[in-house]
């Protein structure tokens, strides 16, 4: 049984992700198809996740490139399987299964291409240099796509296939989500977003709130600049 209508795949990156990961499978496979969840391992050095290999999970490892290259790892797997939807979620237990529903019922709605999951309705848990970088970043990408953007740096997202298919993406770290964000609102793709919930546990975060903010901005500004970058 899955709550998804159209063929859905839920797609998970992981480096070195510790137990948080197998906690967070079970709790997909009770809403979701055990066969639709994908764990693209990138290069992980501290773990081969062998366990969750001998309990069934479908894990596929690829060398380290960064979270954007997992991403687009997992993407190239659902074109060529046939997926309509994928949804991508966070190994670090950060992303709540019991969210899914809100990102269902967006699909059935037919009103989205691209679906982002908002936290930033309640911050109270948000370490506050993440909320200030998030806001700032949403702020540019508000002035630049002319869209109701608050959480562009969420990587809990419900993306159509076409936007897999015609969306061209050159980044590999976590600055590949706001490129394909930007890059889909240029097509003209619809762009939305669902509450969800604001989670932050003791799962080890390897976003750079320095580097990584950097790659965003330099993004954002050759982007930009250059239209047909």
């Amino acid at each position: 049984m899955t709550l998804f209508q159209p063929r859905t795949l839920i797609l998970i990156p992981a480096y070195n992700a510790g137990k948080e990961l197998g906690n967070l499978l079970i709790e997909i496979a009770a809403r979701h198809a055990r066969e639709q969840i994908l764990v693209v391992d990138d290069g992980s050095t501290v773990t081969d996740y062998a366990d969750l290999r001998a309990a069934g999970w479908r894990i596929e490892r690829r060398p380290h490139g960064g979270k954007g290259a997992a991403l687009r790892a997992g993407f190239e797997t659902a074109l060529r399987e046939n997926y309509d939807w994928v949804v991508t979620m966070d190994a670090d237990g950060q992303h709540a299964p019991a969210d899914l529903p809100q990102f269902a019922a967006a699909i059935a709605a037919d009103r989205y291409d691209l679906i982002i999951g908002n936290r930033m309705h309640d911050t109270r848990t948000m370490p506050w240099l993440r909320k200030a970088t998030n806001r700032f970043t949403s702020w540019l990408l508000r002035r630049l796509t002319r869209l109701p953007l608050h959480d562009v740096q969420s990587g809990y997202r419900a993306i159509r296939r076409r936007v897999l298919e015609i969306i061209p993406l050159t980044t590999t770290h976590y600055d590949m989500e706001i490129e394909q964000l930007i890059r889909a609102a240029r097509a003209g793709m619809r762009i939305g977003e669902v509450p969800i919930a604001t989670i932050y546990n003791e799962g080890k975060s390897f976003i750079s709130k320095t580097r990584d903010t950097c790659r965003f901005i330099r993004l954002i500004l050759r982007l930009l600049v250059h239209r047909d970058a």
